[in-house]
């Protein structure tokens, strides 16, 4: 069971928080602790101790900056969940809350990775003492955070959708213009062909940057990226890896890319992989692509109950429904009863254009798909907005590939 907290930001003295608190007595004694200070501020509380996958994807959607975990209602399997965070997600500090001061639980909490433990009835002072050392922790200098990039990622729920092509020409109409700095990620580990459709046979692909514990400079980056008409491009792995791809490593690859480029378009494997829902809590928009056939809207429909049941808010995901000239008796109020979530259906067929564009690997200039994804375009940028990214310091290595362009 999960509870969504009310603030959505957090004010510079206190943190973001997820609070996963079995224990309604201990709950309830830390939100009366802190209704008047709030010096964390809680977006959501887990009323039990999740497995590691759901979590993961949670902590990547909320984006929290400390994680509170109740240790009083049931130790062992607390400190397992503490020591997985912190195992997988190590720049999450974690505080261990219990009802008294056991120095037994204090122990254990902090051996296995807890960078704090704060106890009923969790006075001011030491709240306050413990953000402070957290924020001295994670941010040292006292830096400002800089403008970030957007992502925007395509999914579908059946193989040949169209979530590939919309991802490609997306990425151009998104570049169109003003030359914004985009990046188009192929994450089809499997089997991606984003530069297919771009006409480019790339020199390197994304696979040396999904190493875990790579560390990701710009000379690095420089060398995997390719740029094709002013978009930097990060192909698929021109063979299926050997494993799955580590999710902390390629949000790593995420965060890297939102520091270089104004939007980032992510082409995604099927709704139902681990990595794509990672990637969609990563997403601040995200599309699950369908054509008008009923298997298709059978499984897209499965797909956004699964993304609600993840805990994904509706106004960040939607159906984008293709080639819908097909089903012309769908109209938007049925689609989006069925869907229960924004639905899109204005992507028309257009074969001839569509297919000019792929056997040529160059944009779309024309015809009714053009138009309606050049509409797509816009209206991210309206919801979504553009921002201004400041170039890295050229003297920690190479630049980045779109300052060749």
């Amino acid at each position: 069971m999960e509870e969504e907290g009310l603030s959505a930001v957090s004010h510079p003295n206190h943190l973001r928080a997820l609070l996963i608190c079995p224990g309604r007595e201990l709950s309830q004694k830390f939100a009366a602790a802190g209704a008047e200070h709030k010096f964390f501020d809680i977006v959501a509380e887990l009323q039990n101790y999740p497995s590691a996958a759901p979590l993961e994807i949670r902590m990547r959607q909320l984006r929290p900056e400390v994680l509170l975990v109740d240790v009083a209602s049931d130790l062992a399997s607390a400190t397992k969940l503490i020591q997985q965070i912190v195992e997988a997600l190590p720049a999450i500090p974690v505080v261990g809350l219990h009802l008294t001061s056991d120095a037994s639980a204090i122990l254990t909490t902090l051996r296995v990775g807890a960078t704090e433990f704060l106890f009923a009835p969790f006075d001011v002072c030491s709240q306050e003492a413990a953000v402070t050392r957290i924020r001295k922790l994670t941010d040292p200098t006292g830096g400002t955070e800089r403008q970030r990039g957007k992502i925007v990622a395509f999914t579908s729920a059946k193989p040949g959708a169209g979530a590939t092509t919309l991802a490609v020409q997306t990425a151009r109409a998104l570049r169109k213009g003003d030359r914004r700095r985009v990046l188009l990620a192929d994450l089809n580990m499997t089997g991606g062909s984003a530069a297919f459709c771009l006409g480019v046979v790339p020199a390197a692909t994304i696979e040396p940057l999904l190493v875990s514990g790579t560390r990701i400079d710009h000379g690095m980056w420089s060398h995997v990226v390719e740029t094709v008409d002013g978009i930097d491009v990060l192909a698929a792995p021109e063979l299926p890896l050997s494993g799955p791809a580590d999710a902390g490593q390629v949000a790593h690859v995420l965060d890297h890319a939102r520091g270089l480029y104004e939007w980032i378009v992510l082409d995604l494997p099927c709704v139902f992989e681990r990595l794509t829902l990672g990637c969609i809590a990563e997403a601040d928009r995200a599309f699950v692509v369908s054509t008008p056939d009923l298997a298709s809207l059978h499984m897209t429909r499965r797909a956004v109950k699964l993304l609600r049941q993840f805990g994904f808010d509706a106004t960040r995901f939607g159906v984008l429904l293709n080639r819908m000239e097909d089903r012309t008796d769908l109209t938007s109020a049925e689609l989006k009863k069925l869907f229960d979530c924004d639905v899109d259906r204005g992507l028309p067929l257009d074969p001839s254009n569509i297919g000019a564009s792929l056997l040529k690997g160059v944009p779309l200039v024309s015809g009714p798909f053009g138009k309606a994804i050049e509409g797509l375009a816009s209206k991210l940028m309206t919801v979504l907005g553009d921002n201004a990214v400041v170039a890295p310091d050229a003297t920690r290595g190479a630049p980045p590939a779109w300052s060749r362009v």
